[in-house]
């Protein structure tokens, strides 16, 4: 491959002769931060995810900090899901 390298446990995706999906490096033009949240999978009385996210942000450090938050406000809350989003890019060209 040439170019950008993937992220760790990122391996690019090939879809075509002259096409390959990958993560999109950061910073470049256009090309939104990746942003870390949680949301909360803990289920109510009536056996429905609670589903309580937090804000998104670009620090997964500080994103770590809600569900102790959320687990503050509602002590039987233990389970979350951290959601990440990532700025993907179809390269062109890039096949040898």
């Amino acid at each position: 491959m040439t170019g950008a390298q993937p992220l760790p446990g990122t391996a690019p995706l090939v879809l075509s002769a002259d096409h390959e999906l990958r993560p999109r490096p950061e910073p470049s033009p256009g090309c939104t931060p990746c942003a870390y949240r949680f949301r909360c999978l803990a289920l109510d009385d009536d056996d429905t995810e609670c589903g309580a996210e937090s804000e998104p942000g670009t620090d997964p450090v500080r994103a770590q900090t809600w569900p102790f938050e959320h687990l503050r406000a509602h002590p039987e809350h233990t389970g979350f899901a951290e959601i990440v989003e990532r700025p993907w890019v179809m390269w062109r060209g890039t096949r040898a």
